[in-house]
């Protein structure tokens, strides 16, 4: 019996030992609550089809449907996986599944950045069938398609880039069709040449 006491100290004093870290899961997780109050009230709204995500990505404005997330996570615990491309971070255990994660910017084209402590992972929804989250600079939370305009989609646009918007602030926003993205060839190939 003593050894299993023994064994719980260390993690009592190193949850005392890192109140910053305690305090920034609670404040995501109040965040979390908070994002899961506001998608169940704009799914229970008569406008829920004009209701959006909106995230950063770098410097990309990105919409994405509700339905295709699951969560957002904190960015950490990742393990990284060798001779993969530089956009795909590695691995993460969410909720017992391994899980790829792909800086989203860095898919893009643009430069991997270091970390930041504003980075969230965009768990995808299981109904993508593809174990994945999206990291990402920022996290917006919902927006209303209705205070938009919309504008032609550019022919050189991905064909997961589904429309384009622009928001009061004149901000261009891509609303991405998850679905697509997790099919595209590229995006599945994570292996760096």
């Amino acid at each position: 019996m003593q050894p299993a006491l023994a064994s719980q100290a260390p993690l009592e004093n190193e949850s005392l030992a890192n109140p910053a870290r305690q305090e920034r899961r609670q404040a995501l997780r109040e965040f979390q609550r908070q994002l899961v109050e506001r998608t169940q009230r704009a799914c229970s709204e008569s406008s829920s089809a004009q209701m959006r995500l909106a995230v950063q990505a770098g410097e990309q404005s990105i919409l994405l449907d509700i339905a295709h997330t699951a969560e957002v996570i904190p960015y950490e615990g990742i393990e990284r996986v060798p001779h993969t491309c530089a956009w795909f971070l590695g691995l993460i255990n969410c909720r017992g599944r391994l899980t790829g994660v792909i800086d989203f910017s860095g898919f893009l084209g643009h430069p991997v950045r270091p970390a930041q402590d504003a980075d969230r992972l965009l768990v995808l929804s299981d109904t993508l069938a593809v174990p994945c989250a999206l990291r990402v600079s920022r996290v917006t939370g919902l927006v209303s398609l209705s205070g938009f305009s919309t504008q032609p989609r550019p022919l050189d646009e991905p064909p997961w880039v589904s429309s384009i918007h622009v928001d009061r602030e004149s901000r261009t926003w891509r609303l991405l069709d998850l679905s697509l993205l997790v099919g595209d060839p590229v995006f599945l190939d994570v292996v760096s040449r």
